[in-house]
């Protein structure tokens, strides 16, 4: 059984990228509004909260696609 060659991996960790960063702003939307709906109080930061969670996992899945596409200079 071989390694999978660079060009492979530059297709796979884009995609896991996006999967990462669709998956992770779901889950985040998800649990924002769930703490929003038992505390009216903190309804403010709530909105900051989901903003600066998706912000920060969506960088992460643009880390990882430019990853896979800078190792397709390897090849």
């Amino acid at each position: 059984m071989s390694w999978p060659s660079m060009n492979d991996l530059s297709l796979v960790v884009p995609a896991l990228g996006v999967l990462a960063m669709l998956l992770i702003s779901v889950i985040a939307s998800e649990l924002a509004d769930t703490v929003q709906s038992t505390n009216r109080m903190y309804s403010d930061f709530m909105w900051f909260s989901r903003i600066a969670t998706f912000a920060g996992f969506a960088l992460v899945g643009h880390v990882l696609i430019f990853l896979g596409t800078y190792m397709v200079r390897f090849d």
